[in-house]
């Protein structure tokens, strides 16, 4: 379900966004739900409200009790599942740094791709050694928490399309949503964003905020101010070598 936003990053070629965008998402949202219900109408059909409360892992003991000895098969579904939803982030979710790095908001060497299969490997190796890094220093209760500040690059999105469509009223737009759809998700990630800090202060919040924010550090005087960072063509040369990767010869919106 947290992937369906991967489509606007995947739909690249002008495919009919106005019919194939909605249409995705609609049936995508469709699929999952009738999947949800009848996962846990599954659920209540087998074990009691008291034992969904109590339970730490709801569908290892609901497969214990109905499927028995096939019971292993419940593991290798969340996997399954789990294994799909990082595909889905391999494939799509490297693409945005990729943009970012294409539009000189981002090292260079980020925008570029394999020679052979066309891909933006350097941004997936970079997404993988970050995911690495952060499993390694914290815990994985902490990421779940800090996970909720996503929303607010959501909210900053959906703040963007609302600026255009005041800005930009007449530019040709190859999809329009109704505009009460933006704000209510601006609403929605504004809340997403807020709500953890109030319920349950923790000093993590403004270190991710500081993170964040971190970013500015960076931005003026490497974007910009175009500051030549000392070694970056060597660095660039050598990563191309060992990557193999070159820039895109042409870049399509």
């Amino acid at each position: 379900m947290a992937d369906f936003h991967y489509i606007t990053y995947s739909l690249t070629l002008p495919l009919h966004y106005d019919r194939n965008l909605p249409r995705a998402n609609i049936a995508g949202v469709f699929f999952v739900m009738v999947v949800y219900l009848a996962t846990n109408m599954a659920y209540f059909a087998a074990m009691t409200t008291t034992e969904l409360l109590q339970a730490d892992a709801v569908a290892v003991v609901w497969g214990d009790r109905v499927l028995q000895q096939a019971s292993l098969l419940i593991p290798l579904a969340v996997s399954i599942s789990v294994f799909g939803a990082v595909n889905a982030n391999a494939f799509a979710g490297g693409r945005t740094m990729f943009v970012a790095a294409r539009d000189g908001n981002l090292p260079s060497i980020l925008s570029f791709i394999h020679v052979e299969k066309l891909t933006p490997l350097p941004t997936m190796v970079f997404n993988t050694l970050c995911a690495i890094t952060f499993v390694y220093l914290g815990e994985i209760y902490s990421l779940i928490d800090f996970f909720s500040f996503t929303g607010l690059f959501y909210g900053l999105t959906f703040a963007s399309l609302l600026v255009f469509r005041v800005t930009k009223p007449d530019k040709p737009r190859s999809y329009k949503c109704p505009i009460v759809i933006p704000i209510a998700m601006l609403v929605i990630s504004a809340y997403l964003v807020i709500a953890p800090i109030i319920k349950k202060p923790s000093i993590g919040y403004l270190y991710a905020a500081l993170f964040c924010l971190g970013g500015l550090i960076f931005y003026f005087p490497c974007v910009k101010y175009k500051l030549n960072v000392p070694y970056k063509d060597e660095i660039t040369m050598y990563t191309q070598i060992a990557l193999q990767v070159v820039p895109p010869t042409k870049y399509t919106d």
